[in-house]
């Protein structure tokens, strides 16, 4: 179990951490910066005793008389806290030595005794015990201070600093012990005061919880003004308790006043209500629910067993897929329609709805309500405007099957006549022909259907709205009385539609009969059943075709400018069908430039070129133009502006991609004129 503190633990601690880490953290870098400025200052001290000991030594060592560095090591000794004194030649032999602890001879003083200095060192580490700085510095020459005569060397005690270190230790350790009193008692002091203030709201929010009322207010006490924020946030807190508490009483009369209008709801709907315990498979059916069924209340056992026998098979599969995925939380509700056994052995049509209501920890459901609605009345309005449904889908399919047939038809005959060598005035006769069957196709595409389909939905919306007292709603309801009435108008207009729809097909199939009329008065110029395809001038089938719109080109007083290549260019294709190519798109610059009136001096310059293995022509205009975004669709099939059948683009591009060329259509704009290129690969 984890341990509890209270408030005023946590406060003493948190306080009496925090003065003493601080003190502790003062003191501290207060020791450090004591030691560090005594030692600065005893380094300063030994190097300025080094420095006059090695000058002062100088001409005791040049003419080596002990009577002489006596008197100088002995005047170094004077000096506090230096041990001894040392005094070499420049082949570092000892030539004199002085200490205070005469009892501790360092060196032997015989002459053919030579050490080296690091020997030295330890030889006074071993004769001195305690700590010391151990200083060697050499005696230059006056002479050539490059250069040295010999070395001094003293031993300075560090008994001072350590005594020092230790004073400064028992000081720190003394003013912490101070701080650490005083904490303590300014922590309790601190501590008494807040949590005093504190401990007087805890009482007042004890009172006035343990009361039975709400209305009662802490008093603001206290100087400290956190503390007087928790006062006033604690009295809006009762505030709005109150308001809550009256909110929950207003609530709890709604609800009531709710489930009584639910309950006379529920009857006047006339539907059952059943309540699933899931884990015991206990089902509370209401009276309702077994009537509807034909049932007495005591004929059927409350369990889900009982739903399930009289569940239609052929429905169980689908409603209990259903069942299962709303009890475990993949769709939000059950709600299915399906058909229950009666008591006489027929089939009644029931709208399931339901919910989980409670889970367990884990998810599990527990309880689950929901209702039974009889909809066999909705499901036979349902079946009847089905019928009505697929005899209209019967109808549409038979005109789509006709208005198919006929394109089909319209089509092939397109395609029949767009393979002969045609003049201008066969292609406008054929346009003009198919002129009334592209009306009557459009005003099939505008039929009424979609409207009436709408109506006929709406009217199946509005009783389905009404399916719980239909024949009171169809019977006594002055809008119901509408309804019926509006769907049998809707009836009589299908039949005058489908009149309408007749005589525009009639129409149609008059328009493709003349233009099978103009096409045989017309075969003589149809090309033979076996076409192949036969090495042409490009330059002359220009001429010819040129010479075909010769009537049509000078009525419009259009200057043709030709432009053609130096050398015949020679080309292998169909030449009925590239004829046909030639005068469409001579005819389309003609129509161009009737569309631009304003413009007086209108030309077409016709050019061809070869380059490489490419060859091809080109033909601008100075007509109406065309805009830039109608472009990449103007050769689609059905595409056009005259009002024609838009086939004659969309042919000669087929034709020309066939044949290993590309058909491109460019403009500046509107009234910028237009120019079409073709080009062809021929093989090397």
């Amino acid at each position: 179990m984890q341990k509890r503190y209270s408030f005023q633990t946590l406060i003493f601690a948190l306080t009496f951490i925090l003065v003493v880490g601080t003190s502790g953290v003062i003191s501290w870098l207060s020791y450090k910066e004591s030691v560090r400025v005594l030692t600065e200052e005893f380094d300063q001290r030994a190097e300025i005793l080094i420095r006059n000991f090695a000058h002062q030594a100088f001409e005791g060592i040049v003419v080596q008389d002990p009577f002489m560095l006596e008197i100088l090591c002995a005047g170094i000794l004077q000096e506090d806290k230096v041990m001894y004194t040392l005094v070499y030649d420049d082949s570092q032999n000892l030539l004199y030595q002085l200490h205070k602890q005469e009892d501790r001879p360092l060196f032997s003083s015989r002459n053919n005794e030579k050490l080296e200095i690091r020997q030295i060192a330890g030889r006074i580490k071993k004769a001195y015990l305690e700590n010391f700085l151990d200083i060697v510095k050499e005696v230059p020459d006056r002479m050539d201070t490059t250069t040295s005569i010999g070395y001094v060397r003293m031993g300075i005690s560090l008994t001072g600093i350590q005594e020092f270190k230790q004073q400064l230790i028992m000081s720190f350790i003394t003013t912490l012990s101070f701080v650490l009193i005083s904490a303590l008692f300014l922590s309790y002091f601190i501590v008494k005061n807040l949590t005093a203030q504190l401990k007087k709201v805890v009482r007042a929010m004890a009172n006035i919880i343990s009361g039975s009322g709400l209305e009662e207010r802490i008093q603001k006490t206290g100087r400290i003004s956190e503390i007087k924020e928790i006062q006033i946030h604690f009295n809006a807190m009762m505030d709005k308790l109150s308001s809550s508490q009256k909110a929950l009483n207003n609530t709890i009369y709604e609800l009531s006043q709710s489930r009584e209008q639910f309950d006379l709801a529920l009857e006047a709907s006339e539907a059952g209500l059943w309540d699933w315990n899931i884990p015991s498979g206990k089902v509370t059916f209401s009276e309702r629910w077994v009537q509807m069924l034909g049932y007495h209340p005591d004929e059927l056992e409350g369990h889900v067993s009982t739903w399930e026998k009289l569940l239609h098979p052929d429905d169980a599969e689908q409603v209990m897929d259903f069942l299962n995925s709303h009890l475990n939380g993949e769709i939000p509700i059950y709600r299915t329609e399906h058909r229950m056994r009666c008591k006489n052995g027929a089939w009644l049509w029931i709208l399931d709805t339901g919910k989980v209501v409670s889970r367990d920890e884990k998810g599990r459901p527990i309880r689950a309500v929901g209702t039974h609605i009889d909809i066999q009345e909705q499901k036979n309005i349902e079946a009847e405007l089905e019928k009505h449904r697929e005899n209209l889908k019967g109808l549409v399919r038979e005109r789509t099957m006709e208005l198919e047939q006929m394109q089909h038809e319209l089509l092939n005959k397109a395609v029949e006549a767009g393979r002969a060598q045609l003049s201008a005035m066969v292609l406008h006769n054929i346009g003009n022909a198919v002129t009334p069957v592209s009306v009557g196709v459009e005003k099939l595409k505008k039929s009424g259907f979609k409207n009436i389909s709408r109506y006929l939905s709406e009217c199946y919306k509005d009783l389905s709205d009404h399916h719980d007292d239909l024949s009171r709603y169809i019977t006594q309801d002055k809008r119901g009385r509408k309804v019926a009435q509006y769907m049998g108008s809707l009836i009589r207009e299908l039949e005058t539609l489908q009149q309408k729809n007749n005589s525009t097909i009639n129409t149609i199939f008059a328009g493709i009969e003349y233009v099978g009329e103009i096409l045989s008065l017309q075969r003589s110029y149809a090309p033979d059943s076996q076409e192949m395809k036969e090495k042409i001038v490009l330059d002359r089938m220009i001429e010819d075709a040129l010479k075909i719109q010769e009537s049509a080109i000078k009525k419009r007083g259009i200057r043709i400018i030709k432009q053609f290549h130096n050398k015949p260019v020679y080309l292998m294709v169909e030449k009925n069908k590239l004829m046909q190519v030639l005068i469409n798109l001579l005819k389309n610059s003609c129509d161009a430039i009737d569309d631009h009136p304003e413009k007086s001096d209108h030309e077409i310059v016709v050019k061809t070129f070869q380059k490489g293995n490419r060859i091809g022509l080109s033909i601008s205009d100075t007509g109406c133009g065309i805009e830039s975004d109608r472009i990449n669709s103007i050769f689609e099939f059905g595409t056009s502006s005259k009002g024609s059948s838009g086939f004659g683009l969309y042919y000669c591009q087929s034709f020309i991609e066939v044949n290993n060329g590309r058909l491109t259509l460019s403009s500046s704009g509107k009234n910028q004129g237009a120019k079409v290129r073709i080009e062809f690969e021929i093989g090397n």
